[in-house]
């Protein structure tokens, strides 16, 4: 059965659009950010400590063979994103900039949680791509965008499109936060990403 689904990440961007390598001018690589108030968000949603599509695809053997996502799915535990991050990650700072801690024990109760912290570990010799270490959240149901949002960030040229600038006033008056920046012409757009994580934190009142 088909199902539209909505994959949001928790606190932090994790898409890079292209390789962090990787320099161009085109305008339509650089990031716009959407950032959604949890409460809008968490009711009723899915939540994993990584990337369910690079699971499925099983690009994180051997760590995780024989891990369901029925294992892995958090929902049922109250306040489930915060407690990832502090368990695996200890702030939200080392969340942000994916820096696992490397003083866990996960012990041998959970070889789930053995399984994912070894993961954790071992993932920045593997190059996989941000969206490992970050929690997602996933959604089947619509979102109202306007009530959902708590900030916006985006390139300055788009303001120059007369039905952004016209959605960007209305989220300015239900009281989004709208911050735009100036990309350089020849810039990486996924270094981009990163460049705006204080921006992101501090949207959300989040310390970094």
């Amino acid at each position: 059965m088909d199902v539209d689904l909505t994959y949001l990440f928790y606190g932090r961007p994790a898409f890079r659009p292209g390789r962090i390598d990787r320099t161009d001018r085109n305008p339509d690589s650089r990031p716009v950010f959407l950032v959604f108030k949890r409460e809008a968000v968490s009711l009723g949603a899915n939540i994993y400590p990584l990337d369910t599509g690079a699971h499925h695809e099983r690009r994180y053997s051997p760590h995780l063979d024989g891990v369901s996502f029925s294992d892995l799915e958090c929902s049922s535990v109250p306040a489930a994103e915060g407690r990832i991050v502090y368990r695996y990650f200890e702030n939200n700072e080392d969340y942000f900039y994916g820096s696992e801690r490397r003083d866990l024990d996960p012990g041998a109760t959970s070889l789930v949680a053995k399984g994912f912290y070894e993961f954790l570990v071992e993932s920045g010799r593997m190059n996989y791509d941000d969206r490992s270490r970050t929690v997602e959240v996933i959604h089947d149901q619509g979102i109202s965008l306007n009530a959902a949002l708590c900030g916006v960030i985006l390139p300055d040229f788009l303001l120059h499109e007369t039905e952004i600038a016209a959605w960007v006033d209305q989220c300015k008056a239900a009281g989004v936060q709208v911050k735009k920046y100036r990309p350089q012409s020849q810039t990486c757009a996924a270094r981009e990403v990163e460049r705006r994580f204080p921006e992101i934190a501090d949207i959300q009142g989040i310390p970094l």
